[in-house]
């Protein structure tokens, strides 16, 4: 296993007194970019909430009108309302995550085709 791992030294080094001259809001900021600049990881899962957000709204549309045709029973326009807008703000979710995919790898493609292209050649 050791192998297979970077190499570490130990280091002793005394803490400096003072602030750090990042704010909280720059704190958060880097650690987003961080974690949404190098992977399109985070669009799957605005994808995969979106689609989870879109059959939950269809699933409740269902209980409602099964509930009010069979039973005539709830508030009147809350629960189609509510089903609504978990059925659009999923599906607008759903077609981000799709489109920011899409422009992820348009913006990604380039760049293999150029090293695939530049290998080729090198073979030649």
């Amino acid at each position: 296993m050791e192998a297979m791992s970077f190499g570490w030294r130990a280091v002793r080094q005394r803490m400096r007194k003072g602030t750090s001259g990042y704010t909280f809001r720059k704190l958060v900021t880097h650690s987003m970019n961080r974690m949404t600049g190098f992977s399109t990881v985070p669009l799957q899962f605005a994808s995969i909430i979106g689609l989870f957000f879109t059959l939950f709204g269809v699933g409740l549309l269902i209980h409602v009108l099964t509930g009010y045709f069979l039973s005539g029973s709830g508030v009147p326009g809350f629960p189609f309302h509510a089903s609504i807008i978990a059925i659009f703000s999923g599906a607008q979710l759903f077609a981000l995550g799709i489109i920011g995919e899409y422009l992820a790898r348009m913006h990604d493609g380039p760049a293999k085709l150029r090293n695939s292209r530049s290998s080729w050649h090198a073979g030649k």
